[in-house]
């Protein structure tokens, strides 16, 4: 499945204000844009698909044209540009570092549909052109997935997040170490609950990691990441050495993840 020459797509990336029904601040962290310029053929992107191996294979780095007030293009015919907090808190074009951030995850990553994300996930039907929000969305399966896609998650991760650093989740879903599936079934098909009610977090933690973010903002240290933390994460490892990491081994590696939502 590939998009339509013309195609644009515009999001936005907020603080989490608790005060607020979608939970949506303003203030915007980031504005995001796309637009489709070229159209290929299913041949033509597995070609495109088979030249990135071959570029890591050879230990080359991706490189993209285009420059940050115009937009960086990758191979599959999309132009991307982001817009990201300045230190005053006003949107900024990003610089080419911070594009290439971008282009990371929408370039030649698998999971993805056309180097997109939200579109082939959106609600079905007529409420998936509106604003969206977590309320009233039930946590439903991957395509092709027996247990809603919350669920495996954090079966698979043993967290709420991929430090598994997030207390308040851990406090509410991991009381003995393991997932409390009946409790995050509530927010599945047929339960009582929602997914704002899964993964919304408190008014305290919120506001703490909007704090934590402005740290970002001030010091316009995105290069580092743009995730926050509120303290140093105790599951990572201090050194990484070449060598195997141990998963395989573990059965901890799983090939079967999907973008596309069994709404139905």
């Amino acid at each position: 499945m590939t998009s339509i020459r013309g195609v644009e797509f515009l999001h936005t990336v907020r603080y989490v204000d608790p005060d607020a029904p979608a939970l949506l601040s303003a203030r915007m962290k980031e504005v995001r844009y796309s637009r489709k310029d070229e159209e290929y053929a299913g041949d033509q992107v597995m070609a495109f698909y088979g030249a990135e191996q071959e570029k890591k294979m050879r230990n080359r780095l991706p490189a993209f044209p285009g420059t940050p007030e115009l937009g960086l293009i990758n191979e599959f015919g999309w132009r991307l540009q982001g817009f990201i907090e300045d230190s005053k808190g006003r949107l900024r074009v990003q610089t080419m570092e911070e594009h290439v951030f971008c282009m990371g995850c929408h370039t030649n990553l698998g999971v993805t549909v056309d180097q997109t994300f939200g579109f082939p996930r959106k609600v079905p039907g007529r409420e998936g052109w509106r604003h969206q929000d977590l309320r009233g969305i039930a946590d439903v399966p991957q395509a092709g997935h027996a247990k809603p896609e919350v669920i495996t998650y954090f079966e698979r991760v043993k967290g709420g997040d991929e430090f598994r650093a997030n207390e308040e989740l851990l406090a509410r879903f991991f009381a003995d170490g393991k997932v409390d599936e009946t409790s995050v079934r509530r927010a599945s098909v047929g339960g009582d609950k929602d997914l704002a009610w899964l993964l919304t977090p408190s008014r305290e933690r919120a506001l703490a990691l909007g704090r934590a973010y402005m740290a970002l903002v001030r010091e316009q240290g995105f290069t580092k990441g743009r995730d926050t933390l509120l303290s140093p994460p105790t599951n990572v490892l201090p050194s990484v050495e070449n060598g195997s990491t141990g998963l395989e081994d573990a059965g901890l590696i799983f090939e079967d993840g999907r973008l596309h939502l069994a709404w139905e």
